[in-house]
């Protein structure tokens, strides 16, 4: 390292000084055309081909943070204030994970299961998703080693919880199985016009407490059903944004047969 150069200002020497570091991923691959940028006002450099960096003439103390787009680093920053060799940053590149969750050994999805999210390497909160529909749940912009853990009331799942990072291409699933501790039903019914005609690709939303923890479609015939998956009290509601039905809803708590919404 360069011996320091002084300055005089108003009777005091400030003294410069250089600092050194490098960038990596954590894998220790070299991410290219990092930027460093320093709080002093100083330009900036860009690593080399070995993902390192150097920069003299800073004074006083100076806050280092690297840069490039699409890529989270650890630390943010590191503040200096005097030579130093090792100023060193992990680069963790942003991914998106998806999936689906599967009601116990079948294909079909479900509905309504929560995502949670636990950054680990490094540290990080996430805001959690919910499955759609078909049981299918994509999360974005998550970096480094993340936790996976779904979590529905009523319902345990396989495996419990999932550890992720970039490098996994394939999709995260897990399976759903009804806890026997909860009394599980099924329900059916119809929707019809008003001349008794089903009416297909009718929205139907099962809730709990005012929040919906199941939804399905009417079938061609106007027929609708689910299977050993609802307990305690729910509502029943078909949704469209063109009919309404008669009557509003039904409230369950038991194996129903025989709903009937009719449309207008």
């Amino acid at each position: 390292m360069e011996d320091k150069i002084n300055f005089i200002s108003n009777g005091l020497i400030i003294e410069s000084y250089e600092v050194n570091g490098k960038v990596t991923d954590i894998n220790g691959n070299v991410i290219p055309e990092v930027i460093i940028r320093f709080s002093s006002g100083d330009s900036s450099v860009i690593i080399d081909t070995n993902g390192e960096w150097n920069k003299k003439g800073l004074n006083g103390e100076v806050s280092v943070r690297p840069e490039k787009y699409g890529y989270i680093f650890v630390p943010e920053e590191r503040i200096v204030s005097g030579n130093e060799d090792y100023v060193n940053f992990r680069a963790n590149s942003m991914y998106t994970a998806s999936g689906k969750i599967y009601i116990k050994d079948t294909d079909e999805g479900i509905t309504g299961v929560e995502l949670l999210y636990e950054g680990l390497e490094p540290e990080k909160g996430y805001e959690s998703v919910i499955s759609n529909n078909q049981g299918v749940w994509t999360k974005r912009t998550l970096i480094g080693k993340v936790k996976v853990t779904p979590n529905l009331e009523g319902w345990n799942f396989i495996p419990y919880d999932k550890m992720i990072t970039s490098l996994d291409n394939e999709e995260i699933n897990f399976r759903a199985y009804p806890d026997i501790n909860y009394k599980f039903y099924s329900v059916s019914g119809k929707v019809i016009d008003n001349e008794s005609k089903g009416i297909p690709a009718i929205k139907i939303l099962f809730k709990r407490n005012n929040e919906t923890v199941w939804t399905t479609y009417s079938k061609e015939n106007g027929e609708f059903s689910v299977g050993d998956y609802l307990w305690g009290s729910i509502k029943v509601e078909a949704d469209d944004s063109i009919y309404t039905f008669e009557p509003n809803n039904y409230v369950i708590d038991k194996i129903t047969e025989g709903i009937i919404f009719k449309g207008k």
